[in-house]
């Protein structure tokens, strides 16, 4: 198995920032092994709906995943993970009003590199 040095964000509204090293993670893990890697270590909650959003830290493309449901259950809004998501957008569209896209709410996990294709 092919596996390359990987980082995994996790950002909480109203918490602090926690990453964890993810040594063993493949190159591709599929769908599965990242239901797990999120669920367990990203701690989203078994009931999660993943919805993969890509982003960009430090323009490098990475993967951010969160909870497709979030709204529905009154997540409350992740600031730090909606200035993520709407970076992209905005280096894209500068003239876009950023207030006006959408927002990210609940737990959201960064990875450091591509993990989804």
């Amino acid at each position: 198995m092919n596996v390359v040095e990987t980082k995994l964000t996790i950002i909480r509204p109203g918490m602090k920032t926690e990453t964890l090293d993810m040594p063993d993670l493949p190159i591709w893990p599929g769908l599965d092994r990242l239901r797990r890697t999120l669920c367990v270590k990203g701690r989203l909650g078994e009931d999660v709906h993943l919805e993969h959003v890509s982003v960009l830290i430090d323009g490098r493309p990475t993967d951010m995943f969160v909870d497709e449901d979030g709204m529905s259950k009154g997540l409350p809004v992740n600031v730090a993970a909606t200035k993520i998501y709407r970076a992209n957008s905005l280096l894209r569209n500068p003239d876009l009003d950023a207030e006006k896209l959408p927002k990210i709410v609940g737990p959201a996990v960064v990875f450091s590199r591509r993990v989804w294709s």
